[in-house]
């Protein structure tokens, strides 16, 4: 107990000693360069027992973000907001200002937080983790429930619901690994982490899930990563207290196993970094009923390919974040076996191994307005798109076995009023090509606002309120001969929802 006591106190004066004067700044180019959903897919430096004390802070800062379970660094927490779920920004590399810490304080913080991670040789193991529980209340059934894709038709699904869900919580590992001689040293990394939402079952029961597997090597120039991690298209996250960052209402890009390599250029005044991956074709897909019968989904005969370009230019005002855009797309395909003729008026022909081509073209965007305010968004265009999460989650309609074409995006205000008090307001909408499909959901919008708290340096809190409206439309009414039609919805749904979480992360 009295070792943990000294350690807090220290911790504590450390983080004292980081912390600005002033107005709290959202550091975008630190933002960009490195996971902020509480994600911390990067560690960019390796530290030997021997190296000086200089070294040994830098170590001490990267081994608390690792013990804070997916926080920013100790200078980087009290400045940015706190991101929930997904958030992710991985458009370019960069540093943050940090505060100088006293050498003497900084070596004997490093001695203790040392213990507090699992060694092996040059392997070290942090582990960490997200106790989280959301409790919503919708004035109208939404999809799944526990949380948010969209509003079902109010014709059949218009009463209210509560959900109260503590499935998303999280565990994790991060692994920092030796330093190779190659490109100039590379630091290697892995992580592993799972949640609970493997699939849709009893409220108080549960699947697990892997969300991220990989290994990666990096440093200022290069990366290269194998394994399940966060697409390279539209890396960007809504500062939503909704689970599902708004997927399937503007917001695509998943994760997925990849292999993948970045390439960084520095600039005189900002970066450019190039990305590319080869990646698993998923196909999901929340078609459904007579839709569904006699359609088999698989992967096609060659992988996702995926790039992005993305840069950032510092402003003439020293103490703003530079503006950082990024161009993004992918070209892939799905599979289908048909295995019985297909529903609705075409009524077409059982098909084997149909290969139907996947794309998208997407642009994402941070601009810093002040030291407190930024512009975040991101749009995308494309076809065959659910293995993105997108056309709300719409890629192939099995009546006529072609691609479902959207157009969709989203964009938010953040403001920080204090370092621990942030507040969002947003956009997001997915508009799929009506079409492309002869039923299903035709247009699908949110918006936001929410105010996030952190209560302290573990214990985070939020409240949003949200209107969703999703639209329906069944083209196979139109035909003269009933014995075509296909059973769906076509009265929109309109949800007013209200989400409350609570995380304590460890």
């Amino acid at each position: 107990m009295i070792r943990a006591a000294q350690l807090l106190l220290l911790l504590m004066m450390m983080a004292c000693s980081q912390l600005p004067a002033g107005e709290p700044a959202f550091d975008v180019q630190a933002a960009w360069s490195q996971p902020v959903e509480h994600e911390h897919e990067q560690v960019h430096e390796q530290v030997h027992e021997h190296e000086q004390v200089h070294e040994q802070e830098q170590v001490q800062e990267q081994e608390c973000s690792d013990a804070n379970a997916n926080e920013a660094s100790e200078t980087q927490a009290s400045e940015r907001p706190v991101i929930f779920d997904e958030q992710i920004a991985v458009a370019g590399y960069g540093t943050g200002g940090t505060a100088t810490v006293d050498d003497d304080l900084a070596a004997v913080v490093q001695q203790e937080v040392s213990q507090l991670v699992w060694r092996k040789g040059d392997i070290r193991v942090t582990p960490y983790g997200i106790l989280w529980t959301d409790a919503i209340l919708s004035t109208n059934r939404t999809f799944p429930g526990n949380f948010i894709l969209y509003a079902e038709s109010s014709a059949t699904q218009g009463e209210n619901t509560f959900e109260i869900d503590a499935r998303r919580s999280r565990v994790g590992i991060d692994i920092a690994g030796p330093t190779y001689d190659y490109l100039g040293g590379l630091t290697s990394a892995g992580k592993v982490e799972i949640d609970f939402l493997g699939g849709f079952v009893n409220p108080n029961t549960t699947d697990l899930r892997l969300r991220h597997a990989y290994w990666e090597a990096t440093n200022d120039e290069y990366r290269l990563l194998v394994g399940q991690t966060w697409d390279v298209v539209s890396p960007l996250r809504p500062n939503t207290v909704n689970f599902s960052v708004n997927w399937a209402a503007g917001n695509i890009g998943f994760r997925r196993t990849q292999f993948r390599s970045e390439r960084t250029f520095a600039l005189d005044s900002g970066n450019v970094i190039i990305q590319s991956a080869i990646a698993q074709t998923i196909v999901p897909d929340l078609t459904g009923g007579t839709l569904a019968a006699g359609v088999v989904r698989e992967s096609g005969g060659w992988p996702m390919l995926q790039g992005r370009v993305a840069w950032t230019q510092a402003t003439h005002a020293s103490s703003q974040d530079p503006i950082a855009v990024g161009f993004s797309g992918h070209l892939g395909e799905t599979g289908f076996d048909f295995t019985q003729t297909g529903p609705g008026p075409a009524q077409l022909p059982p098909q084997l191994d149909a290969r139907i081509r996947s794309w998208s073209a997407n642009a994402d965007w941070i601009v810093p307005l002040s030291k407190r305010a930024r512009v975040t968004g991101e749009f995308f265009v494309g076809e065959n798109l659910s293995n993105l999460l997108g056309g709300i989650n719409q890629g192939v309609c099995p009546c006529l076995r072609t691609p479902i074409g959207s157009t969709g995006g989203w964009i938010e205000l953040a403001y920080d009023w204090t370092p621990d008090l942030h507040s969002h307001v947003g956009f997001g909408i997915d508009d799929p090509n009506n079409q492309d499909s002869l039923i299903g959901r035709s247009r699908n919008q949110v918006i936001y606002t929410n105010l996030f708290v952190d209560l302290t340096r573990h214990l985070k809190t939020g409240l949003e309120v949200s209107v969703w409206e999703t639209q329906y439309h069944n083209l196979t009414l139109n035909d003269p001969n009933p014995a075509l039609w296909i059973d769906g919805p076509t009265t929109p749904g309109e949800a007013v929802t209200v989400d409350l979480t609570v995380q304590y992360h460890f």
